[in-house]
């Protein structure tokens, strides 16, 4: 996957601008015909919005460089309609691009879920396309549907839209990854899971500045249970309409589910990958196995109808991590090519019998990013 740079944010203070309400995005003045032909076309970033409702960037014209541009931004409302269209001039001074910087004061109404926002750089000559700036869109709060914080996935949850984090019963918190940090402009990554895949996502942020981490805990805690049959409806109804573009979605999976003959389980999860695979045909995705320790612990009748689904006998003298890939094996050619990703490697420590402890949660962190195209 192909790494993004951009250049630091840098917030400056709002110059006397009025805001004005403009039209469709066309080029701010003709071309002088004495000039010479001009064919590039506005660059520039949405840098993002403050937590005080700022909106900054930076646009320039690469045929006037001298020139401080027009950008203009969007308001669109949760139905997708444009509500408002503000005009600025990018030409506020900034230490990283000189006198090209933009900022816009948004209005406390549009500062709530639901709201988002879009930069276009408007060209100075020449004629070009005008440009979405890179980093467009953005938003200041996002929340799911109630339908969806009802559903099998996040049943249990509530959604704390200030923070943008799901929170369990017990006050545990998730963050999503869909707060105002979340930058259209890198490749995003959706992570879809029980408790220790959101813990190897968190991992990932801490780790790994060049992506976005976006998460679902899908493990129902008022339940205790996972349901592989939410994942196709919480990516379409909640996460799929949020984001850009999904460039890599991972799923948890236990080994233990894989096994074919328990149709209500191991082809669920299979049947769900499928679906997933024809609705995001341009994603990579991939499954997450389950920390073969935790799989491990299982009790003997357990684990001896989890290792009966390929190799019947009474015992548990089979071997484990020689069976494993035999999982991996059945879910990569039964799920229209999904691959299997097996980051828990190694010494498995956990904080309180389940969950990993920081440092194994990084360790499984940094093996996933070698399974990122």
């Amino acid at each position: 996957m192909r790494q993004h740079s951009r250049l630091p944010v840098v917030f400056v203070a709002i110059v006397a601008a009025a805001a004005c309400v403009v039209g469709d995005e066309q080029p701010e003045s003709p071309e002088d015909p004495a000039r010479p032909t001009y064919a590039a076309h506005p660059v520039g970033w949405f840098d993002g919005i403050s937590a005080g409702g700022l909106a900054s960037g930076w646009a320039r014209d690469p045929d006037a460089p001298e020139r401080a541009i027009a950008v203009h931004v969007y308001v669109y409302r949760a139905d997708g309609a444009v509500e408002r269209v503000y005009g600025v001039t990018a030409g506020q001074v900034r230490s990283d691009v000189g006198a090209h910087g933009w900022s816009l004061q948004l209005p406390a109404a549009y500062l709530t879920a639901g709201y988002r926002f879009r930069a276009f750089g408007i060209d100075a000559v020449g004629a070009d396309a005008n440009l979405e700036l890179s980093g467009s869109p953005r938003w200041y709060r996002v929340s799911p549907p109630t339908a969806v914080l009802q559903s099998a996935c996040l049943e249990g949850y509530t959604w704390d839209p200030v923070d943008a984090s799901y929170v369990a019963a017990n006050g545990t918190r998730h963050a999503s990854g869909l707060d105002r940090a979340f930058n259209p402009g890198k490749p995003t990554v959706v992570v879809l899971g029980q408790s220790v895949d959101i813990l190897l996502a968190t991992a990932l942020r801490s780790i790994d500045g060049s992506r976005n981490y976006v998460t679902v805990p899908c493990d129902r805690p008022s339940a205790a249970s996972f349901d592989y049959g939410a994942w196709t409806s919480i990516i379409r109804d909640w996460i799929k309409p949020q984001l850009p573009r999904i460039d890599v979605l991972s799923v948890g999976i236990t080994h233990r589910a894989l096994c074919p003959t328990r149709l209500a389980v191991g082809d669920v999860a299979v049947a769900r990958l499928r679906e997933l695979r024809a609705l995001l045909p341009s994603t990579a995705i991939g499954a997450l196995g389950y920390p073969s320790a935790l799989d491990r612990s299982m009790s003997d009748e357990a684990y001896r109808a989890f290792f009966a689904c390929f190799d019947p006998g009474p015992t548990r003298s089979y071997t484990y991590e020689t069976l494993v890939p035999r999982y991996r094996d059945y879910v990569e050619q039964a799920s229209a090519g999904v691959d299997v990703a097996e980051v828990w490697t190694g010494t498995y420590v956990t904080s309180d019998g389940i969950h990993p402890t920081p440092d194994t949660a990084a360790a499984a962190a940094r093996r996933y990013l070698t399974y990122l195209p």
